[in-house]
Formats: C-alpha cells, structure tokens, sequence
C-alpha cells in the first residue's frame, strides 16, 4: 500500500474468552455488553448483494466481498454504547493484501462515526468520518508495522473506544494509541474496503463487545 485515499465510495448498510475459575468466568461473562459468533442470522447486521459487493453470513462468519476497487462495504449492529472493548477475528480469504478492514465504534450516523483499521500488507490508523470525508487521527498518513505484515490470513483484532482515547491491538500487541473527543457514543460495527486493487475477501468471527 504506497497511499490511502480519504475519499471511497460508500455502501452503507444499517442495519473467549474463558476463565481459569468460576469468579473469573462470572466476572468475564458480566463485563459483556455483546457477542456474536455469527453461527446465524440475527443481531441487526445488515446484509447486502450489489455491484458494490456482499456482506454475507458464510462459513461460521461474516463475509466481506468487495467488487469493486475505491470501495468501502461497512454494517452496524444498532445497538449504542459509550465505551467499548470490542474483540474480533479477522480472515484474508485470498492473495489480495491491499486493502482494509476493521472496526467501527461510536457510529452516530452514515456521516459520523469513528474507525480503527488495518491492511494485509502492514498498515494501520484511526479513522474519523465528519461530514463527507475521513481524517486520520493523530498522524499524516496510516503507520506501517512489518509484524502485522507477518501475522498471517488470520488475525485477532481488538478496539478500545473509552472516553477521548482509541487504541488498537493486533495478536494482543497495542499498534495505536490516539486522542479524539469529538464522538462519545453509538453503535458499533464492521467494515472492509477495497483500495486500488477488486475482489476484498475478509471473514469475521466471534465479534464481542465488553464494558473497558
């Protein structure tokens, strides 16, 4: 990925952890605000087959298909929060690394939200969406990490939206730390985006959403 543009084409779509003991699995079990395994439909995600692409329950996930390059397919779950913890898998289903995919937090509406996001070929950065652009936050450009390049198809991403920070982990290591004070609640969901390159394939598994 040598640039990132700011302007794609959006398609917008509405819409364990298991302890060592029993205190520890009751306390993990009531810090879940959500959770979806995607096994079946349900839950509000919002589903879609267009020229744009398909989000798409496939293979235990959700599947994110991208057709077209400057693309940006993204679904909510509708459900509003003010801090959230939000745990996911993430899988590469073919050779196409150029592109990106993450989360969504404090999604107010198609014109404001905020997004922590990475690349299959080892970029990463916060995202917000004010009006009809996107910004990133706390750098110029999205920063590059030769270790989330290495990690692999599959990777475990974890998002932190709690008051004003937004922190991103990959395979438990933190890649991103910034400041934002602009949005404080709202929903939270997925996204996937083509850049230069069609044909995006990400599957999502087991998306938890816990009280930070």
């Amino acid at each position: 990925m040598k640039t990132f543009h700011l302007s794609l084409l959006l398609v917008f779509v509405l819409v364990i952890y298991s302890g060592c003991s029993q205190i520890d699995e009751k306390k993990s079990t009531e810090n879940v605000l959500f959770r979806d395994d995607f096994t079946e439909p349900g839950n509000d995600w919002g589903l879609i087959n267009s020229e744009e692409g398909v989000i798409e329950y496939a293979q235990g996930g959700l599947r994110f298909f991208v057709r077209k390059q400057n693309t940006d397919l993204w679904t909510i779950t509708g459900r509003n929060f003010p801090n959230v913890d939000i745990h996911v898998q993430a899988t590469r289903r073919n050779a196409i690394v150029n592109n990106l995919f993450g989360v969504i937090c404090r999604y107010q509406n198609s014109h404001h939200f905020y997004m922590l996001v990475v690349s299959s070929d080892g970029y990463f950065g916060a995202l917000k969406k004010n009006g009809e652009s996107y910004s990133l936050i706390g750098q110029e450009q999205l920063k590059y990490s030769d270790e989330l390049k290495n990690t692999g198809d599959t990777v475990q991403l974890r998002a932190v939206c709690k008051g004003n920070q937004l922190s991103m982990f990959v395979n438990d290591r933190k890649l991103l730390d910034v400041q934002d004070d602009e949005f404080t609640d709202g929903a939270v969901g997925l996204m996937v985006g083509a850049l230069s390159e069609p044909g995006v394939d990400i599957l999502f598994d087991f998306f938890e959403v816990r009280d930070p």
